[in-house]
């Protein structure tokens, strides 16, 4: 975080364009981030777009109360709350930025859909059984990588998941670490809709904890660039 005085500063402008924070920028489809964000703001319902793309999002169901609405990021109550937000057509590689803390499953309730970019709920990332998992449709076939959460459950965490079609390989990182890889035995594209959802629109499957930013590429970040933004976040969300 930037201070001045004493007041800490969330964002940095020159002119229009917005210095700090400053993630990679390179293939940038969209960024949404929460960063003193509170539940007074006047435009709490919309998913301010920071990538110049101008991809707003929005809310729905948010009591804008503590368990639901903006607290320094985005609580989901785990009931109904979930956003929406569109990007451009069908893409090769993708890479997925998240950073989340889950405050575990909900009874009864043991597969949470965290974002998806698919009407068949496949592509995206996804909690299940205590995992953090990592999906995608490879011709008609569900790929997936995941890994444990329990080390961290209640904790801000820097979920980074790559599809790299041209080498064939599903990747997925926490906090800059690479933890779990797939390869691919068949060339891969996301064939989406150009809807995506922060959490499941339904009465089910709900994810409950707080979002604090997204980001969606039109490239598979390197090694190199998901630690420049890991590094980046830890400073500005205490990781």
């Amino acid at each position: 975080m930037i201070s001045l005085g004493n007041k800490l500063i969330s964002f940095v402008y020159h002119g229009d364009k917005l210095i700090y924070p400053n993630p990679i920028k390179d293939k940038i489809l969209l960024w949404y981030d929460f960063k003193s964000m509170n539940n007074a703001n006047s435009d709490k319902e919309i998913l301010k777009d920071y990538s110049g793309n101008n991809l707003n999002g929005l809310n729905y169901n948010f009591a804008y109360n503590e368990e639901s609405g903006y607290n320094d990021g985005l609580n989901f109550d785990g009931v109904d709350d979930y956003c929406t937000f569109n990007t451009t057509d069908s893409y090769r590689n993708t890479t997925y930025e998240i950073v989340l803390r889950w405050d575990g499953m909900i009874e009864n309730k043991p597969y949470q859909v965290l974002m998806q970019t698919s009407s068949f709920w496949v592509d995206g990332v996804f909690m299940s059984n205590g995992n953090i998992r990592a999906s995608i449709r490879v011709d008609g076939v569900y790929q997936s990588v995941e890994f444990p959460m329990t080390d961290y459950l209640n904790k801000n965490t820097v979920v980074t998941r790559v599809l790299d079609s041209d080498n064939k390989v599903l990747k997925l990182y926490l906090d800059g670490n690479k933890v779990a890889e797939k390869s691919l035995v068949a060339d891969v594209y996301e064939k989406t809709t150009t809807r995506y959802y922060l959490n499941s629109p339904g009465t089910k499957d709900n994810f409950i904890g707080k979002i604090n930013s997204v980001k969606v590429y039109n490239k598979p970040l390197n090694d190199e660039e998901i630690k420049h933004n890991f590094e980046l976040e830890k400073e500005r969300w205490n990781l």
